[in-house]
């Protein structure tokens, strides 16, 4: 019996997207994430005694380097919440979908230790790559301060405000992980708690 865990390190994220209000404090947007990093695999089996009926040995191993890829695509609705003249809170939720990939290991390779056979060792690891996808969902808020507009901006057509804040989106879902045809019991876990801070501009 061969059971498999993974940790994933840290990894690297792009996002970008866009939101405009369509009525009152209400507002909808969308957004896409692209996250990759490695991931360490741990390896447990159970392999039965050459001459003891049902006496099982086990051993653990490590694989370093698997990859991992995904992309999300985000909608969602917002509810915006002025705070006062200059600061506004914005609350959103909706829908993501996920794409992802990560590879797995899928067999062992094990060596006999010598004679009386109770400890064997894995030598070996076979890596294959799955794919999956998934709906899931998001949920943020955004906290953004605004400084005074500059009207001959918006003459010329172009952003009339520009502030600073701060946001925070988390998004998740756990795709069904199929190896070799096989539906595994465990599911790949996907999205990430996104926080970001910089600059932010109206028109």
């Amino acid at each position: 019996m061969l059971r498999t865990s993974q940790s994933l390190g840290p990894y690297l994220m792009f996002d970008g997207g866009g939101s405009m209000r369509v009525w009152r404090q209400l507002g909808v947007g969308v957004a896409v994430s692209n996250a990759q990093g490695r991931a360490t695999g741990t390896i447990e089996t159970d392999l039965p005694h050459p001459f003891f009926f049902e006496f099982d040995r086990t051993e653990t191993a490590s694989r370093q380097g698997l990859r991992h890829h995904e992309v999300a695509y985000h909608a969602y609705g917002q509810l915006r919440v002025p705070l006062s003249t200059t600061t506004l809170l914005i609350l959103s939720a909706g829908p993501s979908h996920f794409d992802a990939s990560q590879e797995l290991v899928a067999e062992i390779g094990t060596s006999e230790r010598s004679f009386p056979f109770d400890e064997v060792d894995i030598v070996s690891t076979g890596v294959e790559r799955v794919s999956a996808t998934a709906w899931g969902y998001n949920i943020g808020l955004d906290l953004a301060y605004w400084g005074p507009r500059f009207n001959p901006f918006q003459l010329l057509g172009l952003p009339d405000r520009v502030g600073v804040g701060i946001g925070a989106r988390y998004n998740w879902a756990k795709p069904e992980i199929v190896l070799r045809g096989r539906r595994l019991a465990r599911s790949l876990q996907v999205g990430a708690v996104r926080v970001v801070g910089g600059v932010r501009v109206a028109f």
